[in-house]
């Protein structure tokens, strides 16, 4: 179709106002001139919109731009120009002729298999399948933070795990290190036992806590080691002997965290909020999902996310607090994985996509594979050390006992190297919390089955 000619839009705004004359809004002045409607721009939008503009400022008395804008004004201007009128979301009142119908876009899939992620995209998250048929992957390096949300149902558990599995299948322990928080205890619980793990899977709010502190200390970890080398990550490692492995957080069920924790005013969460606001530029990634979408949390770490990503949602408002607009509620219900993405552009337009999927026993098989690559992450000297614990001390970590029983052997440890080590296993979990000054922390049993002994005589019941 081609474009209307200025003429052709001029024809449409006398025939706009002369519909509103008819319909009453016009004022007569007592020497009988017709003060009508006016326009003060007319002009065309490609091929298909023919945008007329009121003025507002010379409206006739008693006319408000409400009026003119009611449905019902509508349905009859579109009857009196053949083509369907609009009103454009502006500040006045602009009518929108539409010239042509839009151009119809091809169904999406109901479902869409995981395929290859492709090559030269470090990092990749899988968002899925746009109507063109093409796959959509996202690279952490672009996109930063994720915020992932669905309802019940819609397929934001599955979204979450084919992420994960796809990023660890990528990348070894050595480039990508991962630190999950599941509060259910459900949802991230195949991945314990992956190599990408720093610290055991939180499981509930105090441990998720003690996690966000060792996130934050990794952050302070890392801003010393690039300051004055590099702003980036990727910087970083060109010039470091030693390369940093990009960290991936991973909350779940992030709005009941926070309850838990005591809402948005608790010290946990003003520490994540914190977080994320440096931990771009450092090489960590942070992702957000859940089920809830409450605005007084999600505020508060949305606008960090480069891609945010809705599934179905159950109302307007939960879409709004999820990826800051409305649309989410109007996904299909009967198509789980059908997703709204806000990030994919610069222009941050919303966009359908179907989520990508793998059935729950290619899942399981991935995850298998990927805890069965996992290296001891005890060094011997290490390995010795947690044995004499569990052996000789009925599973207590008493660092002057181990210091001074040490001491002279080829298992030697410094005092300072001891009580640095039992920090860090703390923190780990791998090592009882230390409940006052004289009872001594405990060997864990995911400890002494990283070290190879009997979890069961490890004195940590």
């Amino acid at each position: 179709m081609t474009a209307p000619t200025a003429a052709e839009i001029q024809s449409m705004a006398g025939q706009v106002r002369a519909a509103l004359t008819r319909l009453g809004f016009a004022y007569q002045t007592k020497d009988g001139a017709l003060v009508e409607v006016c326009f003060r721009n007319l002009q065309r939008a490609g091929d298909r919109y023919a945008l007329l503009e009121l003025d507002p400022h010379r409206l006739p008395p008693r006319v408000r731009i409400s009026d003119l804008e009611s449905q019902a004004v509508l349905v009859h201007l579109s009857a009196v120009l053949g083509r369907p009128v609009k009103v454009l979301n502006s500040v006045g009142l602009t009518y929108a002729v539409i010239l042509a119908p839009a151009p119809k876009l091809p169904p999406l899939p109901t479902r869409a298999l995981l395929p290859d992620r492709p090559e030269g995209v470090p990092y990749a998250w899988p968002v899925g399948v746009n109507r063109a048929g093409q796959a959509v992957w996202q690279s952490l390096e672009r996109t930063g933070h994720i915020l992932l949300t669905g309802a019940t149902g819609a397929g934001k558990s599955t979204a979450l795990n084919v992420g994960l599995v796809s990023l660890f299948d990528q990348h070894g322990p050595e480039e990508l290190q991962a630190l999950l928080i599941d509060p259910k205890a459900v949802e991230l619980a195949g991945y314990a036992g992956l190599p990408h793990l720093p610290l055991p899977i939180a499981t509930t709010a105090d441990v998720a806590a003690r996690g966000v502190a060792w996130l934050g200390a990794e952050i302070e970890r890392r801003q010393a080691l690039m300051a004055g080398v590099a702003k980036d990550l990727a910087g970083y490692n060109r010039k470091a002997p030693e390369p940093l492995p990009r960290l991936l957080v991973v909350f779940d069920e992030v709005v009941s965290l926070v309850m838990g924790w005591g809402g948005v005013r608790s010290e946990p969460f003003r520490a994540l909020v914190a977080a994320t606001v440096k931990a771009r530029a450092l090489g960590v990634s942070l992702v957000f999902a859940g089920q809830s979408a409450r605005a007084d949390v999600l505020d508060l770490v949305r606008e960090q996310c480069g891609l945010k990503l809705a599934l179905r949602l159950d109302t307007p408002y939960a879409s709004k607090a999820a990826i800051g607009q409305a649309g989410a509620e109007d996904l299909p219900h009967k198509t789980p994985g059908r997703l709204l993405a806000v990030g994919l552009t610069t222009s941050h337009a919303p966009e359908v996509l179907q989520g990508f999927w793998l059935p729950e026993a290619e899942l399981d098989a991935r995850l298998a594979r990927l805890v069965n690559r996992q290296p001891c992450p005890l060094t011997d000297h290490e390995r010795a050390l947690v044995s004499y614990a569990v052996h000789e001390l009925a599973g207590a970590f008493k660092v002057q006992v181990l210091y001074e029983a040490l001491k002279g052997s080829q298992w030697h440890w410094s005092w300072r190297q001891l009580q640095k080590l039992a920090r860090a296993w703390e923190l780990r979990g791998w090592l009882t919390p230390q409940a006052d000054a004289v009872t001594p922390r405990q060997v864990t049993p995911e400890l002494a089955r990283l070290a190879g002994l009997d979890p069961a005589g490890s004195g940590a019941l």
